[in-house]
């Protein structure tokens, strides 16, 4: 049998983890939940980090254009400047590192990390 103690140790712990998963509930609720971003919405020279798929990969001598059907942000132009061999192909998962910059009255995307995932 339960002493006095456990039973009161008990519905503490009740209490608690009903307490816990309200203010969870909660928090949840002030959470926005729309996370694809459009490129004119974020600022010049802001950091970003997108992960998505290649839809387009078009290498040049010292530079690399990279379209990017992104998870967190609408379809991105992308732009990769080549210090190395860069062994990526349509359809590879990528995650990338990078900020805005403003090209020809368009943003785009200079990728300073990419990583296959």
């Amino acid at each position: 049998m339960f002493t006095i103690q456990e039973k009161l140790l008990k519905r503490i712990s009740i209490i608690i983890i009903i307490i816990g998963i309200l203010s969870l509930f909660l928090i949840s609720q002030e959470i926005s939940t729309d996370v694809t971003k459009k490129i004119d919405e974020i600022q010049v020279e802001q950091n970003v980090k997108i992960q998505g798929i290649v839809e387009k990969y078009t290498p040049k001598e010292k530079v690399t254009f990279l379209e990017i059907d992104a998870i967190t942000y609408s379809p991105q132009k992308v732009v990769l400047f080549n210090d190395e061999n860069i062994y990526i192909k349509k359809g590879d998962f990528v995650e990338l590192i990078g900020y805005v910059e403003e090209y020809q009255g368009q943003k785009e995307i200079i990728a300073n990390k990419i990583t296959i995932k």
